[in-house]
């Protein structure tokens, strides 16, 4: 077991979010989304900081209280992190803008991916990457919707600029259909990188194709008004198939078969804040606020195991690719990562 504290390497300690985990290296952002973020980026091998990127000036973020910070996402080789913020409070969007760091970019130095168009005012809601690294998306509400090209963003000493993405409809074919895909609040594209899940405030959950953006299913219909609190869905995780997404709200996950053979399964966690998959694709760990990372056996739902590192609330969870490492991102920017065989 492994203990990494972030806070001496930090310049906003605070809760460790976003935990990812590569070949030798971690990854996360730091912060709640209430407060300034930044990206941090730590040697396993080496056990040390190579690099970190403040999300923005403290300009940007006068009234901590009133901004909202979008989940950053990593890309997969963990080489660039993006994310975006907007004052909640004003009733317009003042980071009209994803921004795109790495090690040692400053966000003065970032890449600005533009979010054209009146619509995005009422803000940015989630953003996934493809999981070949190309493609960044981003959705909004009332179902707008955003795509960039990842090879294009290059980032060096001076910021090439904004890049500008043609704004699109998702699950529409004209501007005059109503939406009924509510205020989408997270998201998530499927390994193989055809198909985008949503999730919505309602707890509704749907699939659209990627391409054409079309919808292709619902997998759970929105919940009841008086019982919409807590089946918010705050994050959407696929199986490494690709057959099963885990839908994850504030106290339980739901386990979504995404070429419909069975029905929804729902599981008991606790304040859930994270889920990922194992990459056997037979597991589920879940990090909860009471301080422990539970596995779950996906098909029956069974608790296989416990781990409590004494790091108070757990606010992340990550497993490496070859399934050999697990690691837990704590309140007190501490991570711990253990040998999960």
């Amino acid at each position: 077991m492994l203990v990494i504290d972030l806070s001496d390497a930090a310049k906003q300690p605070g809760p460790v979010r976003n935990l990812r985990l590569g070949p030798g290296t971690l990854a996360a952002t730091l912060g709640a989304k209430s407060a300034v973020a930044e990206a941090v980026w730590w040697s396993l091998a080496d056990r040390k900081l190579i690099g970190r990127s403040a999300i923005f000036p403290p300009e940007y973020v006068a009234d901590e209280g009133s901004v909202k910070f979008v989940d950053p996402v990593f890309t997969p080789d963990l080489a660039r992190c993006a994310i975006h913020g907007f004052d909640y409070g004003s009733g317009s969007v003042e980071f009209n803008f994803v921004l795109v760091v790495a090690p040692g970019v400053s966000s003065e130095q970032g890449v600005h991916l533009d979010l054209a168009g009146d619509y995005w005012e009422m803000g940015l809601e989630a953003m996934a990457v493809s999981p070949d690294g190309r493609w960044l998306v981003a959705v909004g509400m009332e179902g707008w919707f955003s795509r960039w090209d990842l090879r294009k963003v290059k980032l060096g000493r001076k910021s090439e600029g904004s890049i500008e993405a043609a704004p699109l409809l998702l699950g529409r074919a004209d501007e005059e259909e109503d939406w009924e895909g509510g205020d989408v609040v997270a998201m998530a594209i499927s390994p193989d990188g055809k198909v985008l899940a949503t999730g919505n405030f309602e707890g509704g959950v749907r699939l659209y194709n990627l391409r054409s953006r079309k919808q292709v299913a619902a997998l759970q219909p929105p919940a009841a008004e008086n019982e919409q609190q807590d089946a918010c869905v705050q994050g959407l995780t696929f199986s490494p198939d690709g057959k099963r997404l885990a839908a994850r709200s504030v106290k339980w996950v739901t386990i979504l078969d995404t070429v419909g053979k069975a029905a929804p399964a729902r599981l008991e966690a606790g304040e859930v804040t994270d889920a990922v998959f194992h990459p056997d694709g037979r597991r589920l760990l879940v990090g909860s606020l009471d301080g422990r990372v539970c596995v779950w056996d996906a098909a029956t739902l069974e608790d296989v195991g416990q781990y409590d590192w004494e790091i108070g609330p757990v606010h992340s969870v990550a497993v490496s690719t070859d399934g050999l490492t697990a690691a837990a991102g704590g309140a007190d920017s501490q991570v711990v990562v253990w040998d999960f065989a």
